[in-house]
C-alpha cells in the first residue's frame, strides 16, 4: 500500500507567489487610512497600524514558519487608487516594523542587564553563605539567615537562567517576526 502524500494545508488557506515562492497575506481596505490608527494624529509615515489589522497581520503570519517569506496585499477599491498613498503605506508599514525591532532589542539589552545583575546577586549570596557558614551554625538566627542566603542565591541563579532561556528566547522570535514584516513586499490589487 502507498502511502498518501501529505497536502500542504498551507498551500489551501495562502495563496503563494509563483515568482518568489512568499505567501500572500491578503486583506480588504475601504480606503488608504484603514491600514492605520485613526486615532494617532502622526503622519502615515511614522503612525501605528491599526490595531485590528495588526492583530489579523500577526494571526496569519503565526500560521506561515518564520522561514517562509511573506507578502502583503492590500486589496481596495479601483476609484481610490492613490499611487502616493500607497508609497506611504509602504514606508508607513517599515517604520512601523522597524520601529518594532528596535523595542524588542532595547527590551533583549535590558533582559541581559537583568540577568547579569541576578547572577552578581546569586554570587555574592552564595559566597556570602559558604563563606559564613561555620560563623552562621553558632546560632539558630544565624542558621537560618544562613539558609536564606543559600536559597536567595540559587533563586537568583534560576532567575538569571530563566530570563537568559525563557523570556529572551520569546523576544527573539518576535523580532524575527518584526523583520519579516519589515522586509515583507507591500502590494495592491484594485478590485471593482
Amino acid at each position: 500500500m502507498r502511502p498518501k502524500p501529505k497536502k500542504n494545508f498551507l498551500n489551501q488557506i495562502y495563496r503563494q507567489d509563483p515568482a518568489s515562492g512568499a505567501y500572500v497575506i491578503e486583506a480588504a481596505l475601504d480606503v488608504y487610512r484603514d491600514v492605520f490608527n485613526e486615532w494617532d494624529p502622526a503622519p502615515f509615515k511614522r503612525r501605528d497600524l491599526d490595531p485590528d489589522l495588526n492583530r489579523f497581520l500577526q494571526e496569519c503570519a503565526s500560521d506561515i514558519p518564520l522561514r517562509c517569506p511573506i507578502i502583503l496585499c492590500f486589496h481596495i477599491p479601483r476609484q481610490e487608487r492613490d499611487q502616493a498613498k500607497e508609497d506611504l503605506i509602504r514606508s508607513g508599514i517599515r517604520t512601523y516594523f522597524s520601529f518594532s525591532i528596535h523595542l524588542v532589542k532595547r527590551e533583549m539589552r535590558e533582559y541581559n542587564r537583568r540577568a547579569f545583575r541576578y547572577v552578581l546577586t546569586s554570587i555574592v549570596f552564595l559566597f556570602a553563605a559558604f563563606g559564613l557558614a561555620e560563623v552562621l551554625k553558632a546560632h539558630m538566627l544565624l542558621t537560618i539567615l544562613g539558609e536564606g542566603l543559600f536559597i536567595g542565591g540559587w533563586v537568583f541563579l534560576w532567575e538569571a537562567l530563566a530570563t537568559i532561556a525563557f523570556k529572551k528566547k520569546d523576544l527573539k522570535k518576535n523580532r524575527g517576526k518584526y523583520v519579516r514584516f519589515r522586509d515583507a513586499d507591500v502590494r495592491f490589487r484594485y478590485d471593482q
